[in-house]
């Protein structure tokens, strides 16, 4: 079939040219077939109207009403147009592949230049990525053994209490789950030459039961996060520059956009949420509650936009060489592992 890989490798190797009259060939085949099915609707609204011609027609070893095979055939020539537009979407998309691949040789100067370009940004991509996984799972932020315990009162948390101020912390991030539907607390720890001394309750939350336990674990300066957050819309300045570079030299928009979409919405800096903890200590309570709601949104972004790097990552990889079969074994396991 045309939608096979073997196929579209095929029709990679064929010229603008060959292509162009490929899709002239498939739209006055689609069109012609198309007149076909308005001439059998028309002779099937006539035979309805026409009550003393109800004859049998004997048909494969069938015997079938006109009626019935007129509809027979118009099916049939429906599933012909499907079939065709099926293959006249494979034969477009390799169209607008290979026209934007000589635009840019065009612009660039030699395919060379085209794949060092590629290559730099699938470079890129991985930076990225790796700045995401670091940040999300807190590679390299130091400190440990500090412990802590909260004071409730009507599931609210009144007051909490180091137990072990630890060592070795750079930066701390000190968090209370909810166990059931509430409100989640907000706490901000005072650090003293690595060690956890205080800890300020900014939100007291609600719906807490007795068993709440507080989670304390090791993070990042918010020097750090900047820099991270620095490099990283460093690098996105250039993925727009890309996007709407090569968007340009595509003849089809729609078609561009369909198929690049992601590029654009990962290329679109979101700060990581620990930043907006910065003065944390004057917040209000009504805003410490906005800025929970806005920690939970930029997370969730956070690791949406990770998610659809990697999809990213491999489909750039992809069309620097073959690695079908890997991009969808690598797809099903971060599923799996999102699951």
């Amino acid at each position: 079939m045309m939608t096979s890989q073997s196929s579209i490798k095929r029709l990679k190797l064929c010229s603008l040219t060959r292509l162009r009259s490929m899709l002239e060939s498939l739209d006055l085949e689609i069109d012609r077939l198309g007149l076909r099915i308005e001439e059998k609707e028309r002779e099937s609204r006539d035979l309805s109207s026409d009550e003393g011609n109800v004859a049998l027609q004997e048909y494969h070893g069938e015997y079938l009403l006109k009626l019935d095979r007129i509809e027979y055939d118009v099916e049939n020539l429906h599933r012909k147009v499907e079939d065709l537009n099926d293959k006249k979407r494979v034969v477009q998309e390799v169209y607008f592949i290979k026209e934007l691949e000589q635009g840019q040789v065009t612009v660039l100067g030699s395919v060379r230049k085209v794949k060092i370009k590629d290559g730099i940004i699938f470079l890129l991509i991985l930076l990225v990525l790796g700045l995401l996984a670091v940040e999300a799972y807190r590679m390299g932020a130091t400190g440990g053994g500090a412990r802590a315990s909260v004071v409730l009162r009507e599931g609210r948390v009144v007051s909490a209490k180091v137990l072990d101020g630890g060592q070795g912390y750079s930066a701390m991030d000190i968090s209370l789950p909810l166990s059931k539907k509430g409100k989640q607390a907000l706490l901000s720890p005072v650090l003293h030459e690595g060690e956890l001394k205080a800890i300020e309750v900014l939100f007291p939350g609600e719906g807490y039961d007795s068993h709440a336990e507080v989670r304390v674990s090791p993070a990042f300066t918010n020097e750090t996060l900047w820099a991270f957050w620095g490099l990283d819309t460093f690098c996105c300045v250039i993925f727009l520059a890309n996007f709407f570079f090569e968007m340009r030299l595509s003849s089809s928009n729609k078609w561009y956009w369909k198929r690049h979409w992601i590029d654009f919405m990962t290329s679109i800096p979101i700060p990581p949420a620990h930043l907006l903890m910065v003065g944390g200590g004057s917040l209000s309570i009504i805003r410490a509650g906005r800025v929970l709601r806005l920690i939970r949104i930029l997370r969730a972004l956070r690791i949406l936009r990770m998610f659809l790097f990697f999809w990213r990552g491999l489909d750039q990889l992809s069309t620097m060489m073959d690695v079908k079969l890997l991009k969808r074994s690598l797809v099903y396991g971060l599923c799996a592992m999102f699951c």
